[in-house]
């Protein structure tokens, strides 16, 4: 935010210049609103860059105008310099990106990276031996300036992946991407810690929300050279994270047009994946299942795509997670059991049919003893359920040829 000269302080030239960098700045920072939210994000990037440096230049006319008679306000002056230059650099990156010049947003990327520290620099090495109103002024921009500091490496690491991606090394791009979470985790600790407004935490956030779509589905075109289950994994995730992101972020933005638009895009990269690689369903559910909301969202959509399949491999993690002498307990009890039901049936059954009926009994005793075990195995996830329902009708067709016949 610009500092609140008092007008009646200065002479018209110096109130000139104020008036000018003010309304640069402010005109700036429409266009930049503007472009997180528009279609048009290449002319407003672009526009939004000229303005923010005009503004920075009008510091520059303003640090020459009042250097001799105000020498208290010099470090805000060039504080605001540098902030400004970093803005101005930050949207021409976007711009170049959008233009396709990456090298040109690389070399931005690092001017928005220096300029900020600069800028941050300054006021460290300032606030505390300044005038009250300087003080004041520092304190109130320097939270949010800094978490601009923490957070500008992702303009770099962004720009290489997307530099990456174009030219086809999807691993390359892959390493910026776990670059830019790591440092995010830095963005977002801080943010709770300070008290940033909750504009600028909801355009941070939204930002990374949006970033982070466009990495998780601009990197399924890894798996086209690189089909190895830890790739596979780590893109799965990133789908995952990505679209549960979204969700909140537009829950806490519905204005936000991109939203709707990345949600749509990510469910169908997710499924995408999903159905070509299928077999690999039960590491997916073993790998996710202890995160219930990434797990939720992993379910919804195997559902979606073959539930009867789900079903079954869900099933089958459940079994799999049992222990060793778990599983031991569990079938030697269920046989012992099956054993004394089934021979205490016989004994008492043999004093009350005759002697037919009891050698038929005898012999349709191994099919419902099929049966029973099918359905212990079946709540086990041991027995697909395609091949339970085969197995079932078979044993009933079985039991009622074995009933039909005459004694």
């Amino acid at each position: 935010m610009p500092y609140n000269y008092d007008p009646d302080e200065w002479s018209d030239e110096v109130n000139i210049s104020i008036k000018l960098s003010n309304g640069y700045f402010q005109r700036a920072s429409d266009f930049l609103d503007e472009a997180r939210i528009s279609n048009k994000k290449n002319e407003l990037y672009k526009s939004a860059a000229d303005l923010f440096r005009k503004a920075a230049d009008e510091q520059l006319v303003l640090i020459r105008l009042m250097g001799e008679t105000q020498g208290r306000l010099l470090p805000v002056l060039e504080a605001n310099s540098h902030y400004y230059k970093y803005e101005s650099s930050k949207c021409m990156n976007k711009y170049l990106i959008y233009s396709g010049d990456f090298l040109g947003a690389i070399n931005e990327a690092e001017k928005a990276i220096e300029e900020i520290g600069e800028a941050c620099v300054i006021i460290e090495k300032h606030r505390q031996y300044t005038s009250k109103d300087v003080q004041d002024y520092f304190i109130g921009v320097y939270p949010d300036w800094n978490l601009s500091r923490i957070e500008s490496p992702i303009l770099l690491h962004e720009t290489k992946a997307k530099q990456a991606m174009v030219n086809g090394n999807f691993i390359n791009a892959l390493d910026e991407y776990r670059a830019i979470d790591t440092v995010m985790e830095d963005a977002c600790d801080y943010l709770t810690k300070e008290n940033i407004d909750q504009r600028t935490r909801r355009i941070l956030l939204g930002n990374y929300y949006a970033m982070k779509a466009n990495v998780a589905n601009s990197t399924v075109g890894v798996m086209k050279s690189n089909e190895s289950e830890t790739v596979v994994l780590q893109i799965l995730g990133l789908l995952l994270d990505s679209l549960s992101k979204l969700y909140h972020a537009y829950e806490a933005n519905p204005e936000w047009e991109e939203y709707p638009q990345w949600i749509d895009i990510t469910k169908k990269n997710l499924n995408l994946v999903l159905n070509k690689y299928s077999d690999g369903w039960f590491d997916f559910i073993t790998h996710y299942e202890d995160d219930a909301e990434l797990f939720k969202i992993l379910k919804s959509h195997m559902k979606e795509i073959n539930a009867m399949k789900y079903n079954d491999v869900e099933r089958l993690s459940k079994a799999k997670s049992m222990s060793k002498e778990k599983k031991t307990l569990f079938y030697g009890t269920f046989w012992l059991m099956l054993f004394i039901i089934v021979f205490s049936g016989l004994y008492l059954l043999a004093n009350s049919v005759s002697f037919a009926y009891f050698v038929m009994l005898i012999i349709s005793g191994p099919v419902i003893a099929v049966i029973v075990s099918a359905l212990i195995l079946r709540s086990v996830g041991d027995l697909s359920e395609e091949n339970f329902i085969q197995l079932i009708k078979l044993t009933i067709k079985l039991n009622f040829s074995f009933l039909s016949k005459k004694p």
